[in-house]
């Protein structure tokens, strides 16, 4: 979805400035936007896709290629939330986690998923601002 909407903007820059200013990109400009395009997904897989995961009844850890890990522990969760390819956590005296879903196999994001839907369904929250939950007072 990210991907299109870049490549919409892109687009639609390109007609603006053919069209309203008659200046139409050259081929060895438009293929100086293959780079960005190469490098969006690498960085996403290195800054949102933990290269180690893991999930048991009283923790999570969660480690990065290049960040330190985090053991946390289930009773620090404030909030969770499955986004558009993204999914959110936030622990207690941490930051927000982002993770990128679109790593893992259906079965076992379907499974992390069922986890915390099953466990925790009080503290999923229905709106993030960028790294900041929020949930609905019931």
């Amino acid at each position: 979805m990210v991907v299109a909407g870049c490549l919409a903007v892109t687009f639609g820059a390109y007609l603006f400035q053919g069209y309203g200013e008659g200046n139409w990109w050259s081929s060895n400009y438009a293929a100086t936007l293959s780079i960005p395009t190469i490098l969006m997904p690498i960085f996403v897989w290195f800054a949102f896709v933990p290269n180690r995961l893991e999930v048991t009844d009283r923790t999570i850890f969660i480690g990065f290629r290049f960040r330190v890990g985090h053991t946390l522990y289930w009773e620090d969760l404030n909030s969770w939330e499955l986004g558009e390819g993204v999914f959110m956590m936030r622990f207690a005296n941490h930051k927000t986690f982002p993770i990128f879903s679109g790593a893992y196999s259906s079965d076992q994001w379907s499974w992390f998923r069922n986890f915390l839907v099953l466990r925790f369904p009080e503290r999923r929250a229905r709106i993030w601002f960028g790294p900041w939950p929020y949930r609905w007072r019931r």
